[in-house]
């Protein structure tokens, strides 16, 4: 079973993780719709077999120990479970001189996932 954020009422808490990443979450409106939608991980499906990773994030005190590739693997888990063959994320391009996004791509890559 998939929970979301709004499901067990955790969107202040989602909303304080955003707020400590505001190189990536620095749109107001795009944050609040983030913590509305969010526990740390949501997915949207797009196909019976396609989903993509909507929003990830780990609180800034907690990054790099390994929880967002936690979280990531859980939700793989459960699309296999599913059936799901596809899982895609969007990103900023490598185009983009942005360092918090070229973090962000270094996360996908080291998750598997490939530039397309």
């Amino acid at each position: 079973m998939l929970f979301l954020g709004p499901e067990l009422q955790l969107e202040s808490q989602c909303e304080a993780v955003l707020r400590s990443l505001p190189e990536w979450f620095g749109i107001e409106k795009a944050l609040c719709m983030y913590a509305a939608d969010t526990a740390f991980l949501s997915l949207m499906q797009h196909f019976a077999d396609s989903w993509e990773i909507h929003c990830v994030a780990v609180h800034s005190s907690a990054r790099n120990r390994g929880h967002g590739k936690a979280l990531l693997r859980h939700s793989e888990r459960w699309f296999v479970e599913q059936g799901v063959k596809f899982l895609q994320v969007k990103t900023v391009a490598h185009t983009s001189k942005n360092a918090a996004y070229a973090e962000s791509r270094k996360f996908y890559a080291a998750c598997g996932f490939t530039p397309k």
